[in-house]
């Protein structure tokens, strides 16, 4: 079945134009009754005015009269034991899909790919621009346009490198489409709202932080049930468990690899742990609890730490006290070699 329309309706009700398919006013059937295509039409209407298209008006119309073809051709071919399920949804996208244009297609083929995680991350990209734009006192119907080309920048994005852009939508919007949104607004909107943005960008970048650091201690903890019974000798004995984006700062300027899903497993480990932002301390732990297992490395933290626990919480220390933590962490890792 094709997805429910995700958002508001574009276009008014179906009107009646018995010569081009519809039935008449005021009959959901189509006049296709237990046909299997009728469930499908009333799904494709949906899809043919979700506001993902950004449809233009001659787009609008030839959906429409696309819709009515459809509707016809079904009734007609309603004895033939051809007509599924399956052979309605199929060609009613080949067919909707041939009215779009290249940007158009490429969130088509995103929101109702076979691809959840894909479709997720895109809507999350939508849900994302918009509230922005709603935030700086709504877009100018200039700034909606180039709104929309950056939606579909974005979805070409994720089907070229689907799964580096699934693993986070957070940290896909924030590498990806934030930096590019004050792009889209007026000189006025941009020097009027920069702080704004920066500052939003800077929340971002800290969460998606304290997230990775949460990720690790958790796949770490992990492994304490595994047959090693350890939490890990470095971070890259979790490259297995973790996309490499995990051992990065939120916003981070180290690029991964492209052929990083490609390497071997001992390529990625030698990756992560001469890339990674954080400090490991997990070696030769072999138990869970609340001590410092990673931190980012003291020259990335400019406005003080975050320390991963062996329990899977994250605390943040301003900076005088990070040097203080870090401190007292190396005197007794230093302690701990001078003992063996």
């Amino acid at each position: 079945m094709l997805p429910c329309c995700l958002l508001a309706s574009l276009l008014l009700p179906l009107a009646a134009l018995d010569g081009n398919g519809f039935a008449p006013q005021g009959d959901p059937s189509y006049g296709l009754a237990d046909h299997p295509a009728r469930e499908v039409l009333t799904d494709a209407h949906d899809v043919f005015n979700d506001d993902f298209w950004n449809l233009s008006e001659d787009q609008k119309k030839q959906a429409r009269i696309l819709e009515g073809k459809l509707a016809k051709k079904f009734r007609d071919e309603a004895g033939m034991p051809s007509v599924n399920r399956m052979y309605s949804d199929a060609l009613i996208m080949a067919q909707f899909r041939a009215l779009l244009t290249d940007g158009q297609q490429a969130v088509y083929d995103v929101i109702l790919g076979p691809d959840e995680k894909l479709a997720q991350t895109l809507r999350h990209v939508e849900e994302g621009i918009f509230t922005l734009g709603r935030e700086i006192d709504g877009l100018s119907a200039s700034e909606r346009e180039k709104a929309i080309a950056l939606l579909q920048s974005a979805a070409k994005r994720l089907k070229a490198d689907p799964q580096t852009a699934t693993a986070s939508p957070d940290d896909f919007f924030l590498a990806k489409v934030m930096p590019e949104f004050g792009a889209i607004l007026s000189d006025a909107h941009r020097e009027k709202y920069a702080p704004m943005l920066q500052e939003r960008l800077r929340k971002m970048q800290v969460a998606l932080t304290t997230e990775h650091l949460r990720r690790i201690a958790i796949s770490a903890m992990e492994r304490t049930e595994t047959a090693s019974g350890g939490l890990a000798d470095d971070l890259g004995a979790l490259a297995a468990d973790l996309d490499p984006l995990f051992f990065l700062m939120g916003g981070s300027k180290v690029e991964i690899p492209a052929d990083f899903t490609m390497r071997s497993a001992r390529e990625k480990a030698d990756w992560v742990n001469q890339n990674t932002d954080f400090v490991f301390l997990g070696a030769d732990k072999n138990r869970i609890g609340p001590f410092v297992i990673a931190y980012i490395k003291p020259e990335l933290a400019k406005e003080g730490n975050r320390f991963a626990l062996a329990d899977g919480n994250v605390h943040a220390l301003d900076i005088a006290a990070s040097a203080k933590l870090i401190a007292e962490l190396q005197a007794r890792q230093n302690a701990s070699l001078k003992q063996e």
